[in-house]
């Protein structure tokens, strides 16, 4: 009996102690976001301070406004999203336990004065989407080394310095879009990724030269266009377009590797709605 009871009293210590080391900063209960969830807003240096012991967030997170610097080295879980958004002073974002956001992971319109370079997120494994855009001086992605599944979107365009998509790297299935836009001159590579539900796409001019998706078995629509300097093309496991599949104006790459592609898919299972190839490079010869 005394020793069933002094296990119950562990027990109890342990929840109690569990609870103690997990407080949780809370969303404005009078301001959501458009998925209904609360939202914590971080504008200053004091508020960032405020929260500096919070092992989690309930709701979602925003830093913006005269924010310089954030650092917060117990949160673990966010269960809305993450935005960080219109900073002008904003030099670092550290959040080195952080392992699962809720919704949405979103860095948009942030100015390169003064330099605001990447997330600090090594231990991140959880997000449903991912909007990253209009970043002046954002480097890399790498912070997304560690998710494996994403069940929305990925959006990636318009951030001027950016040096890598490596951070897509461990990526197996995206359930949305996929779509890449306006980056530096760089080689686009999800070597783990096997299935995206919605739309691949890679749109307007700019100096991609390779698309890498080796072991990618299916999706929904496949358009890539504008590509001035794309010559290098390995989507060797695609089986099955459900949708429109598109390849105009890119003007290096060899019409007839786009047309072995065609053929590839179409004899698996196929390509379920219209086919658009025009305005490639004609001249180029294959093997």
């Amino acid at each position: 009996m005394w020793i069933y009871r002094g296990f119950l009293c562990t027990l109890l210590m342990i929840a109690l102690v569990g609870c103690a080391k997990e407080p949780c900063a809370t969303g404005d209960e009078f301001h959501s976001d458009s998925l209904g969830y609360h939202v914590l807003s971080l504008e200053s240096d004091a508020q960032v301070t405020a929260i500096q012991d919070a092992h989690c967030v309930k709701g979602t997170l925003a830093i913006g406004g005269d924010v310089t610097r954030v650092e917060l080295p117990l949160l673990t879980s966010i269960s809305g999203g993450l935005t960080i958004t219109s900073n002008g002073t904003l030099t670092a974002v550290r959040l080195p336990v952080l392992e699962s956001i809720g919704a949405y992971l979103a860095i948009q319109n942030n100015s390169a004065q003064p330099t605001f370079e990447t997330i600090v997120a090594p231990l991140l494994r959880e997000v449903q989407s991912v909007w990253i855009g209009y970043n002046d001086d954002l480097k890399n992605i790498d912070f997304l080394q560690n998710v494996r599944s994403i069940s929305g979107n990925i959006d990636v365009q318009w951030n001027g310095q950016l040096q890598s998509f490596a951070g897509l790297s461990g990526l197996e299935t995206v359930g949305g879009n996929i779509y890449i836009n306006n980056n530096p001159p760089l080689d686009f590579s999800a070597p783990a990724l096997r299935t995206i539900g919605g739309r691949l796409e890679f749109a307007s001019t700019d100096n991609l030269a390779a698309i890498a998706l080796p072991i990618l078995e299916n999706v929904e629509t496949l358009k890539v266009r504008n590509k001035i300097n794309l010559n290098s093309l390995d989507l060797s496991s695609l089986n099955h377009v459900r949708g429109d599949f598109v390849f105009e104006n890119n003007w290096n790459l060899a019409t007839c590797a786009i047309d072995q592609l065609h053929a590839q898919v179409a004899a698996a299972n196929g390509i379920d709605g219209s086919v658009l190839i025009t305005n490639n490079d004609d001249g180029a010869v294959c093997n």
